[in-house]
């Protein structure tokens, strides 16, 4: 396999969410209490559809 060049862009860190409505990622049906792991715009987007809940706000 080959190496990403040291220059090339990595992708942000994830961060892994608790939904806590029945949500469709990728194609695969999930319901509340199953985890996901997004990228901090899909969690904000995640949040104004409340798909994810407060649990998933940090302290």
């Amino acid at each position: 396999m080959a190496k990403a060049p040291p220059d090339a862009p990595k992708a942000p860190p994830g961060e892994v969410v608790r939904l806590a409505k029945p949500h469709t990622h990728a194609g695969r049906r999930l319901e509340p209490g199953d985890t996901l792991t997004v990228t901090a715009d899909q969690k904000r987007w995640l949040e104004k559809l409340g798909v994810i809940g407060q649990e998933n706000h940090d302290a």
